[in-house]
């Protein structure tokens, strides 16, 4: 694998052979965590936007596949702060876009605040 690395010009696929050569020697290993071993103590502290798309990410894409919605995600803890307070969240056929905007055709609202 270290003779495939030298010949290569293409710096991603340098980084993965190299990668690999290390964790096939045993060299270094991975340890299984993400997003299931961040503590709940720790989500008070990351920004909205960080756990938009968190949330984006674990949208079960098979249950919504026929889906399209809008939900309008209103944070009243936020209102006078820098970040945004309202949120549109806009479900489609799988896919979750979350705009820091307010909905205008919001199929129902979510009225919560930011660490419930």
């Amino acid at each position: 694998m270290i003779a495939l690395a030298e010949e290569t010009f293409n710096a991603q696929e340098r980084n993965y052979l190299l990668s690999e050569h290390l964790l096939e020697t045993g060299q270094v290993k991975i340890t299984p965590g993400g997003f299931g071993a961040i503590d709940d103590h720790f989500v008070p502290f990351m920004p909205i936007s960080d756990l938009l798309r968190i949330m984006a990410v674990r949208l079960n894409a098979t249950k919504s596949l026929d889906k399209d919605m809008i939900v309008a995600l209103s944070l009243t803890d936020m209102k006078n702060r820098a970040e945004p307070s309202d949120y549109s969240l806009h479900i489609r056929t799988g896919i979750l876009e979350a705009l820091p905007k307010e909905a205008e055709t919001a199929e129902f609202t979510v009225a919560t605040d930011s660490l419930v």
